[in-house]
């Protein structure tokens, strides 16, 4: 077989080839001929058959593998073929591997860089997994108990007490929230008498955006919210006085056990007009803090003390999952990340 890349302008061939392309036009004199795309192996190449109506050209379609006679020439610095004869000829004539294209590069080398690549792949998922797996445990080894003290520069935080309450009576309205207080006013979440009442949560998943929407509501629960009153206190322990505001609005933060392990809880949940109670885990209402912010207390002096209390909105079935985080710093980077088990 002489492969369309060893032919030369001047020579008359008689090959098998597959035929890629085939399209019939008409001359400027109107004569119909048909333009062909012959493909070896080693590349393509045009051909012309002018004298369509010839006793030597057999009837063929596109992809069918054609015997041809003609005339190698040349045309605008690229070879044509001048058909004369076509025969078609029958796949089990043929070896197809002749007549698809082929890498210029080793197989084998090729081969063993895929299985490398493969291997690389394999390798970073395997990382991922595993930083993924730590972003989802919790580390049991910061957990404290509800009487404990945690301390960061001569700072001393500790969780007196955590009441569980059905209802918002006898807090403070200068504790809340303007935003909280607008939708209490208007009864969003409460009756009459402050008792808190049920409503419908939707538990959203996040699909691929391909066969599954990006995020969509896995399930819809009717639930009760509670009031977690927490009581702290803080204190400068230190031999100077704080210049900075102490944060003292801490979130709280989801977990969920196992029989072998601890991690956090990432489920997302749709509340309707209800979802500013619940905003980034933090708390609805805080007590009067000696006229610090709402989320910092006071600079305090050396030796100072102040008690606060914190009203968290929680769903009761998520009560036994909850934990609060006091993140000195910026993360667990940037700071000592610990948390309190309140229940």
């Amino acid at each position: 077989m002489k492969y369309i890349e060893e032919l030369r302008e001047g020579e008359r061939i008689g090959e098998v080839y597959l035929c890629k392309h085939k399209q019939t036009a008409t001359t400027k004199a109107g004569k119909p001929y048909d333009s062909l795309i012959l493909q070896d192996k080693t590349g393509t190449l045009d051909a012309k058959i002018w004298d369509v109506g010839s006793s030597g050209i057999e009837e063929f379609d596109k992809l069918d593998y054609i015997y041809v006679v003609g005339d190698v020439t040349s045309f605008q610095g690229a070879l044509q073929l001048n058909v004369k004869r076509v025969k078609k000829m029958s796949e089990t004539d043929v070896n197809p591997s002749d007549y698809l294209p082929v890498s210029e590069y080793n197989i084998e080398e090729m081969y063993q860089k895929l299985l490398a690549y493969i291997a690389q792949m394999k390798h970073r998922e395997q990382i991922d997994a595993a930083e993924n797996e730590e972003l989802r445990s919790f580390p049991t080894d910061k957990m404290c108990d509800v009487g404990d003290t945690q301390i960061y520069n001569g700072i001393s935080y500790r969780i007196d007490a955590v009441e569980v309450r059905d209802n918002l009576r006898n807090l403070d309205q200068h504790g809340y929230q303007d935003e909280v207080s607008e939708k209490l006013k208007k009864g969003i979440g409460v009756d009459e008498k402050l008792n808190l009442q049920s409503y419908e949560r939707e538990t959203i998943t996040f699909g691929n955006g391909y066969d599954q929407p990006l995020t969509y509501v896995e399930k819809t629960e009717h639930v009760t919210p509670k009031l977690v009153l927490v009581t702290m206190t803080i204190q400068n322990i230190s031999y100077e006085d704080e210049e900075d505001m102490l944060p003292v609005a801490n979130p709280l933060t989801y977990i969920k056990k196992t029989a072998d392990h601890t991690e956090f809880d990432w489920r997302e949940f749709e509340r309707g007009e209800r979802n500013l109670y619940y905003r980034e885990n933090m708390p609805i209402w805080i007590s009067d803090s000696e006229g610090g912010s709402w989320y910092y207390c006071k600079k305090m002096k050396k030796g100072d003390c102040a008690t606060i209390q914190f009203g968290y909105l929680v769903d009761e079935d998520l009560l036994d999952e909850m934990v609060m985080e006091l993140n000195f710093g910026d993360g667990l980077q940037d700071g000592a990340w610990n948390f309190i088990e309140l229940f």
